[in-house]
């Protein structure tokens, strides 16, 4: 089933304000590194700011794309195992959903089909209809 491009721009958005930060942190942590090398009587050569900013920009970049990556599950969800911390990396499920599911999973029993999620507080026929692409319910003797 194909996923669209707004669905995983939303999914991935969760580890960007962590890849910000370490980014941020990181461009401090530079900048600091080239202004404690130089002596005290001397200018901070700028090149070597440029040559540690981009250096930083490059972590970002590549923070992002872990942040992303681990943010957004390898295939379907299977609503029957999946952890909290697995269940919000679906779009629309954040922390109180994905604990909603994984409770009302352990209180009702396992879940049957997708529609099953309806019974979850918070879920409507909206939020079923935008996971559909990316759930999938095994019955609980045929999971690996």
């Amino acid at each position: 089933m194909k996923r669209s491009l707004q669905g995983r721009q939303r999914r991935r958005s969760g580890g960007r304000g962590l890849a910000a930060l370490l980014a941020a942190a990181a461009l401090c942590l530079a900048v600091a590194a080239v202004t404690l090398e130089r002596p005290a009587d001397e200018d901070v050569p700028w090149q070597r700011v440029d040559a540690a900013v981009s250096l930083a920009l490059e972590g970002m970049a590549a923070a992002q794309e872990a942040a992303a990556a681990a943010s957004e599950p390898e295939g379907p969800v299977d609503l029957n195992a999946a952890s909290a911390a697995e269940l919000q990396a679906l779009q629309g499920i954040g922390p109180a959903k994905a604990q909603a599911i994984v409770d009302d999973r352990e209180t009702n029993g396992p879940f049957a089909q997708a529609e099953d999620l309806l019974r979850v507080t918070g879920i409507g026929e909206k939020t079923l209809e935008n996971l559909k692409a990316d759930i999938v319910v095994y019955p609980v003797d045929v999971r690996e």
